[in-house]
């Protein structure tokens, strides 16, 4: 495991070495709590990537043609917006439940390595993001690793 920069320079990142998966990221979501108007996955991430699934949930609560003309294509299937979200407003995610995955998973970042895609960490601005290390840690002593 280490630590680094995301491409953009702008937040430090703990890789960890466990397969990125439903196995190994569902067990840390009870790990990430947070604060109210807290809004860091809202405003650190840049660009923030959402895809087309997020954009058909987010769909059900704003217009979707909208949507994707404030959105700029990477890859087919994949858009990115600029940060902060258009949808913090006042402090809150206004299509909370319908948020991108990109937020409901952060501190959780996907990270591809030679190995494949793991978990990565951000951890400078989110309590969560050390619990989840807590645990990734925890696997890798316990030979549990994901």
């Amino acid at each position: 495991m280490d630590s680094g920069r995301t491409p953009n320079g702008k937040v430090n990142l703990y890789v960890s070495g466990v397969q990125w998966g439903s196995e190994s990221v569902l067990p840390l979501l009870p790990l990430i709590h947070c604060p109210a108007r807290c809004s860091v996955c809202c405003t650190v991430p840049e660009p923030i990537v959402v895809h087309e699934e997020d954009i058909e949930r987010i769909g059900k609560v704003v217009q979707n043609n909208k949507l994707k003309k404030q959105l700029k294509q990477l890859d087919p299937g994949v858009w990115t917006m600029s940060s902060p979200c258009q949808f913090l407003w006042h402090g809150r995610c206004s299509v909370y439940e319908h948020r991108p995955a990109m937020c409901k998973y952060f501190p959780l970042q996907r990270v591809q390595r030679e190995e494949g895609l793991v978990v990565g960490v951000c951890t400078e601005f989110c309590d969560a993001g050390h619990r989840c290390i807590s645990k990734l840690m925890e696997w890798q002593r316990d030979g549990s690793i994901r």
